[in-house]
């Protein structure tokens, strides 16, 4: 297992970084994960970090808080991911973040669904899960969701919408926090021990006098201000959006009155039955709510009861189950942990939530959409189902309808529920990463609308990011230098007027020094190929050519001599092209003496040499004809190729286009073009 390495980043959640030396920057494998709701994410994030940490190798991840890191952006793109796994890209503008990093990183995206335990024959919450922000299908690679149930509905809409583009992208992979309830599964982090003091304190009850009632009545807080922020809850251009707006503000008012009867009948209750423990898991996004938007909270009001037991994030509902004889809910995801852990489950519902009397159509805020429980009662009944101490109608056992609901909501399997085989959504998801990273994603156009808005609105980050490239040159760190120059760069290429020529050319002076030859050569390239600013880059281009175009021959010509007789030693000056061409005609009778690699080596040679002098670049004929395209060496031939290209391009050329279509080849080839000619060999 590798080192790990810990920073805070994320309140309650430490940054994790495998530490694996790679040598080649590109081909490491780095993991952006992405967090918008940290309480809810970062249990899927522990346990995959954990998988892969003792499964595969050469994994570095960076957690971060979208709304609460500070210099989220440049943190991010510092970082250069491989693959960014986000957060459903539901609220409008959510995209833009992820726009910005995957088209300047050139990272693959995964969206990893959350909550999906939705009446799926509601248009409205389908809707919301598929989302209201507006984004092209090339910015999603890979769709994951928990079970198939959203998969199936979800998926197609997002196709239909033309934010996927393909249902092969959607997987269904199961959800990780729940890893911890099946034995024999792999690497799975176990629910925490209960502290001394509760333990003792639950103790004291019978279990079948304790309960256990969770919260969710957060949007009791929503303003209308808060809805329209959240940007997921209304579509501006719907037909319904007054109709919509007014049914948020009736929701609101039915959750803040079903939150005041269930704290006042537990209170009840609590009172009524000093011998029951009543227990009161209290919503994440709650707990958030009352400690960093409103004062004070609500539930301060239980905790002064010595038979109630208030309890935050600290501990989860997998903690508590074990203790407990009821589960007392709302419709909630978490009835799939009372199926789990076999503990009668009893919705509660109030009268307050319908309109037109308990057979009416309820409020869609609460439901139990169809999952089965073993009892349901009216919250103002609450004393009266303790007082007949019911049994449950039906102890729960895996039966047809609950093994069906927990394979469609997390993929699930009677082999899962019966032990013989693990549950392990980590090892899908570290699986899909590792053959992500071997796969070429599909990159965003510079054209594309979306990533104009986009990169307009990031543009208060270019600064931070140019003082980290002076910082990077200064610190002499090669492969920052070269990444945060490639990034800066393709922030030009859309907006020209900020990019800053001076430092990214002491950059590139900066790498050839350093003999990173290949990623000098690079990033002058894509300089050539901003729209507009081909003479500005081409008379300093000029001055940088010959000495890069001088170590591709001596790194060529260094591995020839190390494969055959031909002693390779041209001395060059302003007027040696016509020695060079010499030495190269009078090998080359060698060429039929020589073999493979050798015999390649140097037809490349001559075929690359009108490179060798300015005047003449353009001479000879530039076809892919002049050498056999085989072996390795081919995208070495497509490279030299494209350097001849560039310098006929003209201001009528579509140089957007070129750059997308033409720069994905240069990356492919740079990294087996500076292997072969091994330019540490090279003395300039």
């Amino acid at each position: 297992m590798q080192k790990l390495v810990s920073t805070t980043s994320v309140p309650g959640k430490p940054v994790i970084t495998l530490s694996v030396k790679v040598n080649d920057m590109a081909k490491k494998k780095r993991l952006l994960c992405v967090v918008n709701k940290p309480q809810r994410e970062n249990p899927v994030f522990d346990h995959l970090e954990a998988h892969l940490a003792s499964e595969f190798e050469g994994w570095e991840i960076l957690v971060l808080w979208l709304h609460g890191e500070p210099r989220f952006l440049v943190k991010a793109l510092t970082f250069f991911p491989t693959v960014v796994i986000t957060f459903p890209l539901t609220g409008r503008g959510l995209s833009l973040s992820s726009y910005i990093i995957k088209y300047l990183t050139k990272s693959a995206l995964l969206c990893y669904r959350t909550e999906q335990n939705i009446d799926f024959r509601s248009r409205q919450q389908v809707k919301w899960l598929v989302g209201m922000d507006k984004y092209g299908d090339t910015l999603v690679d890979y769709e994951v969701f928990w079970g198939i149930s959203a998969a199936e509905i979800i998926g197609p809409e997002l196709l239909k919408q033309n934010k996927l583009s393909s249902l092969d992208k959607v997987r269904v992979v199961g959800y990780p926090p729940y890893e911890s309830y099946f034995s024999g599964t792999s690497h799975s982090i176990n629910h925490q021990e209960l502290p001394n003091s509760m333990a003792n304190l639950i103790s004291g009850y019978k279990k079948d006098n304790s309960f256990l009632f969770i919260t969710g009545f957060h949007l009791a807080d929503y303003s209308m201000e808060d809805f329209i922020n959240a940007g997921d809850c209304f579509d501006p251009d719907s037909k319904t959006l007054h109709d919509d707006k007014a049914e948020a503000v009736l929701g609101t008012k039915k959750s803040k009155k079903f939150r005041e009867l269930w704290i006042n009948n537990i209170l009840v209750a609590a009172k009524r039955f000093s011998d029951h423990l009543f227990i009161v898991k209290i919503h994440p996004i709650e707990e958030e709510i009352f400690k960093t938007w409103r004062e004070p909270s609500p539930y301060n009001r239980l905790a002064n009861s010595k038979n109630i037991i208030v309890i935050g994030t600290e501990l989860s509902i997998g903690n508590l189950l074990p203790h407990v004889s009821r589960f007392f809910h709302y419709g909630s995801t978490a009835i799939s942990e009372a199926y789990l852990k076999k503990i009668p489950s009893i919705f509660v519902t109030s009268q307050e939530l319908y309109s037109g009397g308990k057979d009416s159509t309820s409020n869609w805020f609460y439901s139990d959409n169809g999952s089965p429980n073993d009892d349901d009662i009216d919250i103002i009944n609450l004393c009266d189902f303790i007082e007949r101490r019911i049994e449950p109608k039906t102890q729960p056992d895996h039966s047809d309808q609950v093994k069906n609901l927990l394979f469609g909501l997390f993929n699930i399997t009677e082999a899962n529920l019966l032990g013989t085989k693990p549950y392990e959504p980590s090892k899908e998801i570290a699986k899909l990463l590792e053959n992500i990273v071997n796969e070429p994603s599909r990159q965003i156009s510079s054209k594309d609308k979306f990533l104009h808005s986009a990169l307009v609105k990031a543009h208060v980050m270019e600064d931070e990011l140019y003082s980290e490239l002076e910082k990077a040159v200064s610190g002499k760190n090669n492969d920052h230098v070269y990444l945060l120059s490639q990034i800066l760069v393709r922030c030009g290429l859309i907006c020209e007027q900020r990019l800053k020529a001076d430092i990214i050319i002491k950059a590139i002076s900066f790498l050839i020094e350093s003999r990173a030859n290949f990623q000098a050569d690079h990033i002058m390239m894509q300089l050539l190929m901003i729209p507009n600013m081909k003479a500005t880059f081409f008379t300093r281009w000029k001055r940088i050519q010959p000495l890069l175009t001088r170590n591709l021959f001596l790194g060529l010509g260094k591995r020839l001599q190390r494969l055959s007789d031909i002693q390779f030693d041209p001395m060059f000056t302003e007027n040696s092209e016509t020695e060079w061409m010499q030495i190269i005609n009078l090998e080359a009778v060698k060429i039929n003496t020589l073999s493979g690699e050798s015999d390649l080596i140097l037809r490349i040679l001559k075929f690359m040499s009108p490179l060798l002098n300015d005047s003449n670049f353009m001479e000879g004929d530039s076809s892919f004809g002049k050498v056999e395209r085989e072996s390795c060496y081919a995208p070495l031939v497509d490279y030299i190729a494209l350097k001849r290209m560039f310098l006929g391009i003209d201001s009528s050329t579509d140089n957007l286009t070129l750059f997308d279509s033409v720069d994905t080849q240069i990356t492919r080839t740079l990294n087996l073009t500076d292997e072969i000619c091994s330019t540490s060999e090279v003395d300039n």
